[in-house]
């Protein structure tokens, strides 16, 4: 749990990053060219640190208003929060699968670079973080499978000397 809160925190960091202006490195901008992240993507920057904080009651209990306010204005900002929400969050409604199909849906249909490299970064991030929970579930089934026979060879030991000690 503890890797995927350190892969989540250091991806919005490189996101925050990237949303920044960092692509023109080569000559300082005007005070014309300087873009600031666009107030949909500061509003979902802002539910990847909510989503962080708060307990997983509380995340249960805002996931059906932000349901809702997709449902009722189905735009790119409602859309990401709902993602965000469901991919990020640690509750039982959270619905990492969801999130997925909510984040490609905006890779599709936004031309905004900003909102772009936002939905990637949140694709990879949860197809890394599926992957880690693969891989922990595949490693706590080895775990239990050593253990299995851990047990098994010391109940061979065990009659083994007893067969030893009956001679």
């Amino acid at each position: 749990m503890k890797s995927l809160r350190l892969i989540t925190g250091v991806s919005l960091v490189l996101a925050v990053f990237m949303m920044t202006g960092c692509a023109s490195l080569s000559s300082l901008p005007s005070q014309q060219s300087v873009v600031l992240p666009v107030p949909a993507v500061q509003s979902v920057l802002e539910q990847f640190r909510t989503v962080q904080k708060i307990s997983p009651g509380k995340i249960n209990a805002k996931v059906p208003a932000l349901e809702l306010a997709y449902a009722q204005v189905p735009n790119t900002v409602n859309r990401l929060r709902l993602a965000v929400m469901l991919g990020f969050g640690q509750c039982q409604k959270c619905d990492s699968g969801r999130a997925l199909k909510l984040f490609k849906e905006t890779l599709e249909s936004s031309s905004e670079d900003s909102v772009v490299a936002l939905a990637s970064l949140s694709i990879e991030l949860l197809e890394l973080k599926a992957m880690i929970a693969d891989k922990n579930s595949a490693l706590l089934n080895q775990q239990q499978q050593v253990i299995q026979l851990q047990q098994k060879l010391d109940d061979l030991t065990s009659i083994e000397e007893s067969l030893h000690l009956r001679k």
